[in-house]
């Protein structure tokens, strides 16, 4: 369930400021205007900036990379996003189930404390 952290996340730094996003650049205000006559959707168009270390220039490692930050301090040393985790749904139990699992723990607890002779029947 858990996944890397991301250099596209809003929250990723580069430590040592190299990270620059690369793509296609926006369209200008008369292709834009050409585009709305035509009736083409600009998102079809449009491709997400690819992300870049401006060192040699190859794609950013992410969470791989020595440098590699996060704002918010979710970056796990195995470079694991936590807020991912922290997202993740956990599971519910309805009341009864908890009522029921309390009540075993309860009677283990007893039996311990007869075996010791702690417990005294009333």
């Amino acid at each position: 369930m858990s996944r890397l952290c991301q250099p596209t996340c809003p929250f990723f730094k580069c430590g040592n400021r190299s990270l620059v996003f690369r793509g296609p650049r926006p369209p200008r205000r008369e292709e834009r205007e050409e585009r709305l006559w035509a009736k083409t959707p600009l998102s079809s168009q449009a491709q997400a900036p690819a992300p870049l270390c401006s060192i040699d220039y190859s794609p950013c490692q992410g969470a791989k990379c020595n440098y590699a930050l996060c704002e918010k301090r979710a970056l796990l040393p195995s470079g694991v996003c936590s807020l991912e985790e922290r997202m993740t749904p956990k599971p519910r139990f309805s009341i009864e189930e908890e009522a029921v699992r309390m009540e075993r723990s309860m009677k283990a607890l007893e039996e311990k404390l007869r075996r010791r002779k702690l417990l005294e029947e009333l």
